[in-house]
C-alpha cells in the first residue's frame, strides 16, 4: 500500500474516532438526564461512567501523549494520583473492599477523561460551544417534559411531588445543578460572541424564572457569589456582564409572582425562616455532623469511595453528606481533604494572576470565576457527587488549562476556541 493510501486510512480513521468522540461526549450531558425517572443517582454514576469510558477509548491515540507532557511538567495530576494511591492501600489495611464499589473506578475514570478532553479541546475544532449548545438544548428538552407533565396533572399531585419527585432529576436541586452550570455556559458563549446580546437576556431571565420557581437557595447563592466575583475584577467588561446578569435574573424572578407556581419559592422562604439553623439548612448540619463521626474511624485516609452510603451515615435514602469537604472528608480523610484545599487555593491564586497580573482575556477570566463559583456551591451542596455536573465541571477546568497554555506544544491548538487572546466589550 503506498503511503498516500496509509495516509487516507489514518484520515478516515481519525475522522471516525472523532465523530464517536462527539457522540459519546454529548451522550455524557444529555443522555444520563433522561434515565434519571427510572435510575437512581449511584446507578446514573455508572451510566456516566460508561459513556465516559468510551470517549476516552475514542481518544486514546491523543491521551497518552497528553497525559505525558501533563505529568512532566505540571506537579497537581501527580500528586493526585499518589493520595488516590496511598488512600487505596490504606482501605485495603482497613478491610474496605473498594474493588467491589463503582465510584471507586468512577474516580479513575474522572482522571482519564479529564486529560482526554484536554486532548480532544486541543486537537479538534469543537469544544465548549458544542457542549453549550448540546447541553441548552437537553435543557429545552426537559423544560418541555416539566410543562407536558404540569399540563396533565391534578395541581395539588403537581404541587406535591415536583419538588421531591421532578418529571426527571431524582430531586428539583439537580436541575438546578444543571441550570447553574448552564448559566456559566451561556455568560462565557456571550463573551465569546457565539450568541447575542438578546438571546442571552432572554435565557438569563428565562432562568432567572426557574431559579425562583424551584426555589434554589444553593444556585442563587452561587449566582450571587459569580456576580460579585465579576464585580471584583474592577474591569469595564466583567462589571457590565454582572450587571447584566443581575437585571435580567431579577427580572425573570419577578415574572414567577405573576405566575402563580410559587409553592416551592415560599417553601424554601419558610425554610430559610426556621427556628435552628439546623432546619434553616434543611438538615444539612445533622448530616454533616453525623458525616464528621463517621469519618473519625479513619480521619487521616478516609473509608473510601462511596461511604456515606455504605456506612449508612444517615438513612438509604441519603446516598451524599452535600458538602464537597465532608464527602472528600469521609472518602479520602484529611490527607485528601488536604489536596482538594490547595487545589483550590492554586485556583485562587490563578485568578488572581490572571485578573490582575497577567491581564488576561475576559472570557478567560470569567472561566476562572465562574469555577470557584462552582467551587462555592459544591460546599453546600453534592455536585460532585453526581456524574453530569462533575463532568461539566472538568470540562470546564479542561478549558481553563488549555487556555492558559498548560497543554502547548502537544497539539496543534484549536483556533476558534484558544485564538489570541482578546478583551471583548460588549454594549
Amino acid at each position: 500500500m503506498s503511503n498516500a493510501s496509509l495516509s487516507e486510512v489514518r484520515d478516515g480513521d481519525g475522522e471516525f474516532f472523532n465523530y464517536v468522540s462527539l457522540f459519546f461526549l454529548c451522550a455524557t450531558i444529555v443522555v444520563p438526564v433522561f434515565l434519571t425517572s427510572v435510575y437512581t443517582s449511584r446507578d446514573i454514576n455508572v451510566i456516566v461512567m460508561g459513556l465516559q469510558l468510551v470517549f476516552v477509548l475514542a481518544n486514546y491515540r491523543s491521551l497518552s501523549k497528553c497525559m505525558s507532557h501533563f505529568l512532566s511538567r505540571w506537579v497537581m495530576p501527580t500528586l493526585l494520583v499518589g493520595v488516590f494511591f496511598i488512600c487505596a492501600l490504606s482501605w485495603f489495611f482497613l478491610g474496605v473492599e473498594v474493588v467491589r464499589e463503582d465510584r471507586f473506578y468512577f474516580y479513575i475514570v474522572q482522571f482519564f477523561f479529564y486529560f482526554s478532553f484536554v486532548a480532544y479541546l486541543q486537537e479538534q475544532r469543537v469544544g465548549l460551544k458544542e457542549v453549550f449548545f448540546i447541553k441548552g438544548f437537553s435543557l429545552l428538552i426537559v423544560l418541555v417534559v416539566f410543562l407536558i407533565v404540569w399540563l396533565s396533572s391534578d395541581p395539588a399531585a403537581w404541587e406535591g411531588s415536583v419538588k421531591p419527585h421532578p418529571p426527571l432529576y431524582r430531586h428539583i436541586r439537580h436541575f438546578n445543578y444543571d441550570l447553574f452550570i448552564f448559566t456559566g455556559l451561556l455568560c462565557w458563549a456571550y463573551l465569546k460572541n457565539f450568541v447575542s446580546y438578546m438571546f442571552f437576556a432572554f435565557l438569563m431571565v428565562l432562568i432567572g424564572f426557574l431559579t425562583a420557581w424551584t426555589g434554589a437557595r444553593g444556585q442563587a447563592a452561587a449566582t450571587f457569589v459569580l456576580i460579585v466575583l465579576l464585580m471584583l475584577t474592577f474591569r469595564k467588561e466583567a462589571v457590565a456582564l454582572a450587571g447584566s446578569m443581575a437585571v435580567w435574573l431579577l427580572f425573570g424572578a419577578s415574572l414567577l409572582l405573576l405566575s402563580g407556581e410559587t409553592h416551592m419559592l415560599f417553601d424554601s422562604v419558610s425554610t430559610s425562616a426556621r427556628d435552628s439553623m439546623n432546619g434553616i439548612s434543611s438538615g444539612r448540619l445533622a448530616i454533616w455532623g453525623a458525616t464528621w463521626e463517621v469519618s473519625q474511624i479513619s480521619p487521616i485516609f478516609g473509608l473510601g469511595p462511596e461511604a456515606f452510603y455504605n456506612y449508612n451515615v444517615i438513612d438509604a435514602n441519603i446516598v451524599q453528606p452535600h458538602s464537597l469537604i465532608f464527602q472528600v472528608l469521609i472518602e479520602f480523610g484529611f490527607l485528601g481533604l488536604s489536596v482538594v484545599s490547595v487545589l483550590a487555593l492554586f485556583l485562587i491564586c490563578k485568578s488572581f494572576l490572571a485578573i490582575y497580573v497577567k491581564r488576561s482575556s475576559e472570557y478567560l477570566v470569567f472561566m476562572y470565576l465562574f469555577m470557584l463559583s462552582i467551587l462555592a456551591f459544591s460546599l453546600v451542596d453534592g455536585l460532585f457527587y453526581h456524574g453530569v455536573p462533575f463532568s461539566l465541571s472538568l470540562m470546564v477546568l479542561a478549558y481553563i488549562n488549555v487556555s492558559e497554555g498548560y497543554g502547548k506544544n502537544v497539539h496543534v491548538g484549536c483556533i476558534q476556541n484558544f485564538g489570541p487572546e482578546k478583551s471583548i466589550g460588549r454594549p
